[in-house]
């Protein structure tokens, strides 16, 4: 056998064979658009976003990429932390009439290097240097659209053109992870008579779905496709955050407000079963069950107030009548 034949029929595979090839490395950055996130699109997909959210760090995502990635990993897709559906905030941008994004107040257009800024109480988004120079620098602590107030920290920065670390792609915790990302592709339908290439992947689920049982389930949720569908799930979480808050602060304002001096009745029972559950965790149930016994002192407020002050907790638990 010559060289030539020695040369074609060798007993190795190389490093690059292996990789392609075989079962080595691969690189995850492979089939990435770009290496640095543009302004103007999702964090997730990487395309350019239509209805956005973002993270109280500034990352923004549209809001169909969004909710599926959280609820599917729980996880920030960038930097990897725990991400919940309350901690998204929708935002609004403004287009010029040419439908380029542009700061709503001094009509500057967004560009990969401009100073973007929110509020999250509104989520108006802004050129920074308008919110410096109209609400920083005067201390005017309002909403240039809606003259809502808000603080410092309901600013959030979505770009900044001296700090693009956080908008690397291969920093990015799903590029690194490799998890799979629904980004809305083509593919061709099943019917060769429509314009697939026309039709958005919204349509094409529809098209797919009918006559289904997914079909009837949508009707019954109320319909509006994917998008419709994420939005109704991020305005779902959010109102149960915050009713969570509100039942919260009821119990640690006043558990047993409104019924001091009452020795019984139906108010001050169901006050008291309210402090017992909320006191129940911390360990103070026995304290609460003590001030359903009649008070014999000849002051029924300060000797229930007495009681509860028992057991070295150096303050009142709560008032009970």
């Amino acid at each position: 056998m010559g060289k030539k034949s020695m040369s074609k029929d060798r007993g190795y595979i190389t490093a690059s064979e292996w990789a392609i090839e075989g079962g080595g490395y691969k690189n995850k950055m492979e089939g990435v658009p770009f290496r640095r996130l543009p302004f103007n699109c999702c964090a997730v997909s990487f395309l350019p976003f239509d209805d956005p959210v973002c993270t109280a760090d500034g990352t923004v995502m549209d809001i169909m990429h969004a909710v599926p990635y959280v609820q599917t990993h729980g996880k920030h897709p960038v930097t990897g932390e725990p991400l919940q559906l309350k901690d998204l905030t929708k935002l609004t941008f403004h287009k010029n009439s040419e439908g380029d994004y542009e700061c709503p107040v001094l009509n500057k257009v967004f560009t990969d290097s401009t100073h973007i800024v929110a509020v999250k109480t509104t989520g108006n988004v802004y050129c920074y240097q308008a919110i410096d120079e109209l609400c920083v620098k005067p201390k005017n602590w309002k909403d240039l659209i809606t003259d809502e107030k808000f603080t410092r920290k309901d600013l959030v920065t979505l770009q900044d053109p001296l700090n693009l670390e956080g908008r690397m792609l291969d920093k990015f915790e799903h590029v690194k992870k490799g998890h799979e990302i629904d980004r809305g592709g083509g593919g061709n339908g099943a019917d060769d008579n429509l314009n697939s290439r026309a039709m958005s992947a919204d349509i094409k689920r529809v098209l797919e779905k009918l006559g289904t049982e997914d079909a009837t389930a949508a009707l019954v949720s109320g319909g509006g496709g994917r998008r419709a569908e994420a939005e109704r799930i991020l305005a779902e979480a959010k109102h149960k955050a915050d009713a969570t808050a509100e039942d919260d602060a009821g119990l640690r304002a006043a558990p047993v407000a409104g019924v001091a001096g009452r020795d019984d009745g139906p108010d001050r029972e169901l006050a008291l079963e309210r402090l017992e559950a909320h006191a129940g965790g911390n360990g103070l149930a026995h304290l609460v069950s003590l001030s359903r016994l009649p008070c014999r002192s000849p002051h029924p407020r300060r000797g229930h107030a007495a009681l509860c002050s028992a057991g070295g907790l150096g303050r009142p638990v709560a008032r009970v009548g």
